[in-house]
Order: structure tokens, then C-alpha cells, then sequence
């Protein structure tokens, strides 16, 4: 039983370490594109934060669809 619990701990540190990668991605597109358009390029920015957001959500998405 011992191995079942070495499972469980790893899949937990697993999902743990991607939420946390998954949010600091996340901050820093949308940091990126504010600093972007707040420096005048609202197209670029907005593009930037937007992009990265919603590459995120899809991944996130996708990924819950395969694992079901």
C-alpha cells in the first residue's frame, strides 16, 4: 500500500506544480500586455494578454477533455 500513496503524493505535487506554473504564465502575459499598451501599443498589448490568457484556457480545457 505503500506504493499507492507514493502515487497519490506525486500526482498531488504534480497537479500542484502546474497550477502555480500555470499562474505565473498567466501573470506575466497579462503584466506584459498592460506594460505593452500602457507604453502605446494598445493593439500589441492587447494581443499579448489576450493571447496568453486564452492559450492558457485552452490548454487547461483540452487537457480536462483528454483526462476524461
Amino acid at each position: 500500500m505503500i506504493w499507492i500513496e507514493r502515487s497519490l503524493q506525486g500526482q498531488i505535487i504534480v497537479t500542484y506544480l502546474g497550477q502555480v506554473f500555470g499562474f505565473l504564465i498567466g501573470m506575466t502575459a497579462i503584466i506584459s500586455g498592460v506594460l505593452t499598451a500602457y507604453n502605446g501599443s494598445q493593439w500589441a498589448g492587447g494581443f499579448i494578454g489576450g493571447g496568453g490568457v486564452i492559450g492558457l484556457v485552452s490548454v487547461f480545457v483540452l487537457g480536462l477533455k483528454k483526462a476524461s
